[in-house]
C-alpha cells in the first residue's frame, strides 16, 4: 500500500470511527457474497462486478488492519500454516 493510500485509510477510520466502518465491512462482505453467487450461477459472465466488490472489501479490511493489524497478521499466518498442512495431507505429503 502506498503512503497516500495509507493516509486515506487512516483519515476514513478517524472520520467515521470503528463502529461505522465495521458496519461497512459487513455490507461490503455481503456484496462480495452476492456478486460471487451471481458469477457462479452465470447470471453475469464478466467478473468485473465481483472484482469491484472484492476491491471495496479489501479497502475495508485494510481499515480494520489499522485497529487489529498485528493480531490479524499473527492469526493469518496460523491459518496459512493450517491450510498448508491440510493440502499436504490431501496430497499424501503429511
Amino acid at each position: 500500500m502506498t503512503k497516500h493510500e495509507n493516509e486515506i485509510i487512516r483519515r476514513a477510520m478517524k472520520k467515521y470511527g470503528l463502529e461505522r466502518q465495521l458496519g461497512m465491512l459487513v455490507e461490503e462482505a455481503a456484496e462480495v457474497i452476492q456478486a460471487s453467487m451471481k458469477y457462479l450461477n452465470k447470471r453475469v459472465t464478466s467478473p468485473e462486478a465481483l472484482i469491484s466488490e472484492i476491491a471495496d472489501l479489501s479497502n475495508m479490511i485494510d481499515q480494520m488492519a489499522l485497529v487489529w493489524g498485528e493480531e490479524i497478521v499473527r492469526v493469518k499466518a496460523e491459518k496459512l500454516l493450517r491450510l498448508e498442512a491440510k493440502m499436504d495431507d490431501e496430497e499424501g505429503k503429511g
